[in-house]
């Protein structure tokens, strides 16, 4: 692509996208990539995503803000980071629900698998993309 004199690429991918190596392909040969809507946890790239993180937390809030005890969040899909991080928002609501509560108060149901970037920091059990 750089030798056909394509200096950027815009990126899309698909769910459970393979494309880390190529993107890191591009980049050492001189190619910018900037990944929209995902992230290579991997692989540093300029990327357009929205705040999963807070979108996972606010709605995990809300639904516990309007009296609903244990509330559950279900994907079909979790192996992208938009999910992941959505996923991460709600299990760090979930986790200060039990600081102040009643032993018979609010309790999430929430399985999170471990997300944590290779050499990065962490929130919880998930990476933030915020904090490192």
């Amino acid at each position: 692509m750089a030798a056909g004199g394509s200096r950027g690429v815009v990126l899309f991918p698909r769910d459970r996208s393979t494309a880390a190596d190529a993107v890191h392909e591009l980049q050492r040969v001189g190619v910018a990539v900037v990944v929209v809507d995902r992230y290579f946890p991997s692989l540093p790239t300029d990327a357009v995503i929205f705040d999963d993180f807070a979108v996972g937390y606010q709605v995990t809030e809300a639904m516990l803000e309007r009296g609903h005890r244990a509330p559950a969040m279900l994907w079909s899909e979790s192996e992208v980071t938009s999910v992941r991080d959505r996923q991460c928002g709600h299990y760090r609501r979930c986790s200060t629900v039990g600081s102040r509560r009643s032993p018979s108060g609010p309790r999430c149901a929430s399985t999170i698998r471990s997300t944590r970037r290779a050499g990065g920091g962490g929130c919880g059990p998930c990476w933030n993309p915020r904090s490192g």
